[in-house]
């Protein structure tokens, strides 16, 4: 009888559940597989979001230098209508440089498309790294804006000018003969939009230049390196290999600011500030 009552308690003791074993420990096992399968979605989410951050950036950054290059490219093409005609001597350079046939094309640019480069704000020295500067990238492409508008007015201002200069380019006009054909005031205004007009254009060709070259290097740590190698690099941009476009990015030569001077009855201090450097 004994026997048979301890079988009894032996199978009652086998129903008794151990806790820990029976319940803790598969819902932990639960628990944490989830939290595991949680962090890699996230994980994968994130990295699946910084993938096409950098890409966007490359895009936008890719963008920007191929507009900047069309900008050189479009200044380049004006200059090579005068370029090596253009002395010192304020009327000479006035009378030489010819109607812009045609209006550049002003490439589309959104400055807040380069939003992601503001986050370098820690910078000790802005200057030296002007060129991720969104301020400055901004006007560089506002300045070309500017550059057309500027030869549109001289182009303007040539073409209303030529019936009065017919038949007397050819004979070496001196100031008084052009004083008498045009008017005072008429040569005046030819002389200060082309002196204007020759500074924008040699300027902005000049600071376009170095902007190609430099701002690859430092936008591109923007973009983590592997990125940069799996979906695409940064563009580059040299100088020009042949002489006669090297030529080009090479300043006219400076005006006669005595003779101007004199011919606009103005000072020559009054003139070195008015076509000053625009980038220092």
């Amino acid at each position: 009888m004994s026997s048979d009552v301890d079988l009894v308690v032996e199978a009652i003791n086998g129903l008794k559940s151990n806790v820990f074993k029976d319940y803790i420990f598969p819902i932990g096992t639960l628990g944490i597989s989830a939290f595991v399968g949680l962090k890699t979605s996230f994980y994968a989410i994130r990295y699946s979001e910084d993938v096409k951050a950098d890409i966007h950036k490359i895009k936008v950054l890719n963008q920007t230098l191929l507009s900047a290059n069309q900008i050189r490219s479009s200044l380049m093409a004006i200059k090579t209508n005068y370029y090596g005609k253009i002395q010192s001597h304020p009327i000479q350079r006035a009378l030489a440089i010819p109607p812009l046939a045609s209006t550049p094309i002003i490439p589309q640019f959104n400055p807040v498309d380069l939003s992601f480069l503001a986050d370098q704000i820690s910078l000790n020295n802005l200057e030296e790294h002007k060129w991720i500067r969104i301020e400055y990238i901004d006007t560089l492409f506002r300045n070309f804006h500017n550059v057309v508008q500027q030869w549109q007015l001289l182009t303007n201002e040539k073409r209303s000018v030529a019936p009065q200069l017919n038949g007397l380019m050819g004979i070496g006009l001196n100031t008084e003969q052009l004083i008498n054909a045009l008017g005072r005031e008429k040569l005046c205004k030819l002389i200060d939009l082309t002196e204007q007009t020759l500074l924008l254009t040699d300027q902005l060709l000049i600071e376009i230049s170095c902007f190609l070259i430099a701002f690859p290097d430092i936008s591109g740590e923007f973009v983590s390196k592997q990125n940069r190698k799996r979906y695409g690099g940064m563009l580059r941009f040299e100088l020009p290999d042949k002489s006669d476009a090297k030529s080009l990015l090479s300043a006219c030569p400076p005006l006669d600011f005595a003779e101007c001077a004199s011919v606009l009855g103005t000072t020559i201090e009054e003139l070195k500030h008015r076509y000053r450097p625009i980038y220092v």
